[in-house]
């Protein structure tokens, strides 16, 4: 069946990928320029210093752009287990409160409510549950596009699930009993989380491992055989062949990236 209703935009998915991120790992835009002007320089001074030409120090420089992106979200990973962690009773809490009064805003209501009624207002942090009822009540009453922002926010593929059978409860409220499966497989998943996430400790390691053996050959080059360093850095075949490493190393980051992520996720 297909959902019908009013699907993100690009840019807003993007922007609420930011701004989860940024919520996950407590960083703000201001920090989050900073590390990238930082990552630029850094990667062109370690470019000359490495392969005393600017041309290659300035693709470095480039290369080098994605770094912050890449770090946040990798410690993004570590905050959104923790996320999850309580995110099965979340939505146990809000189906049960569907079940009974068949209104998804006023079920999401009854979480919030019951959440923040013994938290000091001003220690209360927003969740995407916060977020959702504020923006329905006052900024887009569309259910349906709430729900999409919603499942946006929390990288979780159970939880995808259970806002896209919300979303089909929406149009058929004989669907609320689909909602509880989606809970219980949720809660079977998370013993295998803890066996992968070892194995995704160990993939970082060997990787950067790896990307670091095969640049420290060049340094080592440029010491003990100038002729072959020269041939290197200073011929269009060798800067191509530089390049060629420097595009591969931040290419395989992005696919360990991938590779490497919750599997419930």
């Amino acid at each position: 069946m297909d959902l019908v209703g009013t699907k993100l935009k690009v840019t807003e998915r993007i922007s609420i990928r930011f701004e989860t991120l940024f919520r996950q790992t407590r960083c703000t835009t201001r920090k989050f320029v900073i590390m990238i002007l930082i990552s630029v320089a850094g990667g062109f001074v370690a470019g000359t210093l490495l392969f005393d030409n600017t041309s290659l120090a300035a693709v470095m420089a480039a290369c080098m752009f994605p770094a912050p992106y890449l770090y946040l979200t990798v410690r993004s990973s570590t905050a959104a287990r923790e996320e999850i962690e309580g995110l099965e009773n979340t939505m146990s809490i809000i189906t049960n409160a569907y079940a009974g009064n068949n209104d998804i805003i006023k079920a999401v209501e009854t979480y919030v409510e019951e959440k923040n009624r013994y938290i000091p207002e001003h220690l209360r942090i927003p969740t995407p549950f916060d977020e959702f009822v504020s923006e329905i009540r006052f900024i887009n009453p569309n259910v349906e596009h709430g729900l999409y922002r919603l499942a946006a926010k929390v990288k979780n593929r159970y939880f995808t699930e259970w806002v896209k059978t919300l979303i089909l409860c929406h149009h058929d409220r004989r669907l609320k009993f689909a909602l509880f499966p989606i809970i219980k497989a949720m809660n079977d998943a998370k013993s295998m989380q803890i066996e992968s996430d070892s194995m995704m400790v160990k993939v970082w390691r060997d990787y950067l491992m790896t990307a670091g053996l095969m640049f420290s050959v060049i340094p080592m080059m440029r010491f003990s055989n100038a002729e072959w360093f020269s041939l290197l850095t200073k011929t269009a075949i060798g800067k191509f062949l530089i390049i060629l490493m420097l595009l591969t190393a931040l290419a395989t980051a992005f696919y360990v990236m991938k590779a490497t992520k919750p599997s419930n996720r």
